[in-house]
């Protein structure tokens, strides 16, 4: 195990600066949708085989692209988020002046 992650250490100080550039030249988007299909490929290989070498292989290949997480960060930092919480309406109305309320409230009138 611990070689295993010696060489997707090894793996990724090499090809991080590539696929940082590729990041810059496709875009975040493009990369992300690469990485969650490799991923997809990855985990159905990690399903379906039988062999460790192959297994070992799998597990590089999804640490090399984990590194395509940053695009993700980026990406979703980029997106506007719509405010939780919102004003609440004027009170008691919008379409009533203060003044007709007064008016319905001090004759109880009020419904």
């Amino acid at each position: 195990m611990a070689t295993l992650m010696l060489v997707t250490t090894a793996a990724n100080t090499v090809l991080a600066p590539r696929l940082g550039r590729l990041v810059m030249r496709v875009g975040e988007r493009h990369t992300i949708t690469l990485e969650n299909v490799v991923l997809i490929l990855v985990f159905a290989g990690y399903a379906t085989t039988t062999s460790a070498t192959l297994a070992g292989l799998l597990f590089v290949i999804d640490g090399v692209f984990f590194t395509l997480t940053l695009a993700q960060r980026t990406y979703f930092r980029r997106l506007p988020i719509p405010p939780i919480w919102r004003p609440p309406p004027r009170w008691p109305l919008p379409s009533i002046t203060w003044r007709r309320w007064w008016c319905r409230w001090r004759s109880g009138r009020w419904a």
